[in-house]
């Protein structure tokens, strides 16, 4: 979470304040938890097995997963 806390501080940093639009960050943040490809990449394998399937790096533990969770976030957010 705090790779895509950068991410989206970049994308709402205002150079004039020297800080986020913190505004902006709550849009971003409530549309990022509406993203079907989020919700499934913040949910757990043993959970919904289906998740492995859609994407098998999730069921890594460690880096592995760490990177793909964040993988999914990052696109994400990138199209919005």
């Amino acid at each position: 979470m705090s790779k895509l806390g950068s991410d989206i501080f970049i994308k709402t940093w205002v150079l004039g304040s020297a800080s986020p639009a913190w505004d902006q960050v709550e849009a971003l943040l409530k549309k990022l938890a509406e993203v079907d490809s989020v919700r499934k990449a913040l949910t757990k394998v043993s959970r919904d097995p289906a998740i492995k399937e859609w994407d098998p790096d999730l069921k890594s533990f460690g880096k592995a997963g760490v990177d793909a969770i964040y993988r999914h976030l990052r696109a994400a957010l990138l199209q919005l």
